[in-house]
């Protein structure tokens, strides 16, 4: 009761790579990958490196997936973001901002993400609106 269960890998009827918000894979993933598309869509700007802005606790992620955090103010959501769009949140050097599991950003056993080092990293896949996951995460 109240625990999102989100079930990922090949779906037979295919080979496609999927993401579902159920237990086992489904017609209506939140994410896929097929050998001759990704879906939803490819309207990011990939690889483009943007920075957040400082002070901005819910920074806008509509530019691309690569962002560059600065300062010590938290992260507690992401504006403007898709369903299927994967950011990676890359720290500043000198930055000392944490990103919280906060309900909308949903972390890996609930800890929360905090910049301790210039390469440290978080990435994260929106999977619907206001529910953001964590893939992965660097801290060096």
């Amino acid at each position: 009761s109240g625990v999102t269960k989100y079930s990922m890998g090949g779906d037979d009827t295919g080979d496609v790579f999927e993401i579902t918000a159920a237990t086992g894979l489904t017609t209506a993933p939140k994410f896929s990958i097929s050998t001759s598309q990704v879906q939803p869509g490819t309207k990011f700007v990939y690889n483009k490196m943007s920075n957040f802005v400082l002070g901005d606790s819910t920074p806008s992620v509509s530019s691309g997936n690569n962002f560059r955090a600065s300062g010590s103010t938290d992260i507690v959501d992401f504006d403007s973001g898709s369903t299927g769009q994967v950011i990676f949140v890359h720290c500043n050097f000198g930055a000392t901002l944490s990103v919280v599991d906060s309900g909308t950003l949903n972390l890996a056993g609930g800890a929360d993400f905090t910049c301790a080092a210039q390469f440290d990293n978080i990435m994260l896949i929106q999977l619907g609106i206001n529910d953001w996951v964590e893939v992965s995460r660097v801290n060096t």
